[in-house]
């Protein structure tokens, strides 16, 4: 019995043990894993950029939200947004930024379905950029319907965890067993980062240059409390008018415009889960450098402006959701980081354009869209103090 009563209690001490150094070693590696989320300017990999608009996200509970690639994610200031709102109506809206750089239009239907789902919120209004890319039909094929995937025991999960989990379709048992655990704990969210990390490097732990390293440690956080990313770069009228700077442009849109088709069908299914959910919408043509830009898209066949703008226009009529044009607002070259995003001074700007735009209802809506969420809660002149 003495030994039975030692033995037991052994292994309480070797389980407590155990215990203990598992969570001494842990829980630094979770917090270290949940501060590179939300703070790491590095370019770590895929994962990140999407793992920081989430974690915004998570923090939703009501108000107006964009959605849409780099260009939205740099080009929308929600802070100000909300301030010019809140100049004119008598309600205030918390406006966030959840525009992903280098999102496709499914990543971007995923960030608002997590929003419906998971965080139980239905913006009040969402906000979305169409990228002239976006509009080329030629480069886009609409999956053909396919009988479902046997389910499996176990996947590859070389993907990064928001991919993972909210944009693909779940099979496997080992995912969703995966997605569960990795909803609470951020470590395993970045296993795969973790991953690349270990295999990748030969010289030091993050493999990265001294100057994505500072910047990790004390230099700019990337994104603002409500999403907004900026950046502090600025063209000149000497730099944005150059040889190289247009070879670059044509060089990096010849792929995505080859074959150039204007249309909306990108758009569509999109769009059609914002309308299913009642969710007000507001698509935005974003400004681009257009001195320069023009003479790209003119190289790459892509129809001229006006042909774009009343094909956005028939969309928004199609669906019965609104508009904002501001194709070719704002052509300083100082308000643009490159000439298709705009830095931080040009993201204060156009930002209060648009808002200025839906508040004197200079753009295209249906009759009565927005009342209930903006105009009949428009100050009257003695209460305005602006």
């Amino acid at each position: 019995m003495n030994k039975l009563k030692t033995y037991r209690d052994y292994l309480i001490k070797k389980l407590i043990l155990v215990l203990f150094l598992f969570v001494l070693v842990f829980i630094p590696i979770e917090l270290f894993s949940r501060w590179v989320s939300s703070f790491s300017p590095a370019s770590f990999g895929s994962g990140i950029r999407v793992d920081q608009k989430y974690l915004i996200a998570d923090s939703i509970n009501s108000g107006i939200v964009a959605i849409g690639d780099s260009i939205i994610a740099r080009g929308f200031y929600p802070e100000i947004f909300s301030t010019s709102l809140a100049n004119k109506i008598q309600i205030t809206y918390p406006v966030y930024n959840i525009g992903i750089e280098g999102a496709n239009t499914e990543e971007e239907l995923a960030l608002y379905k997590y929003l419906l789902k998971k965080r139980k919120v239905n913006p009040t209004l969402t906000i979305i950029n169409v990228p002239i890319h976006v509009l080329n039909v030629n480069n886009f094929s609409i999956p053909s319907p396919t009988s479902k995937k046997p389910f499996k025991l176990w996947d590859d999960g070389n993907l990064d965890y928001y991919t993972r989990c909210n944009v693909q379709n779940i099979q496997a048992i080992s995912t969703k067993v995966y997605c569960k655990l990795a909803d609470k704990l951020y470590f395993l969210r970045l296993l795969n980062f973790y991953h690349q990390q270990l295999n990748n490097s030969d010289k030091a732990l993050f493999h990265t240059a001294k100057t994505r390293f500072t910047n990790l440690i004390y230099n700019n956080i990337p994104v603002s409390a409500m999403g907004f990313s900026p950046i502090f770069n600025a063209m000149t009228s000497e730099s944005a008018n150059t040889d190289y700077l247009y070879n670059a442009m044509v060089k990096t849109y010849e792929r995505d415009y080859i074959h150039y088709q204007l249309g909306t069908d990108r758009l569509d299914h999109f769009i059609d889960e914002l309308n299913k959910n009642q969710t007000k919408v507001v698509l935005v043509l974003m400004p681009l450098y257009q001195p320069l830009m023009r003479k790209v898209h003119d190289k790459l066949n892509v129809p001229q402006n006006q042909l774009i703008i009343d094909k956005i226009k028939q969309f928004a009529e199609k669906k019965k959701i609104a508009f904002v044009n501001l194709f070719e607002e704002l052509q300083e070259p100082e308000n643009f980081q490159d000439p298709v995003h705009m830095n931080v001074l040009g993201a204060s700007k156009v930002t209060q354009l648009l808002a200025k735009k839906i508040l004197n209802k200079d753009y295209f809506y249906p009759e009565g869209y927005l009342d209930r969420e903006i105009y009949d809660y428009t100050k009257k002149s003695h209460e305005d103090k602006s």
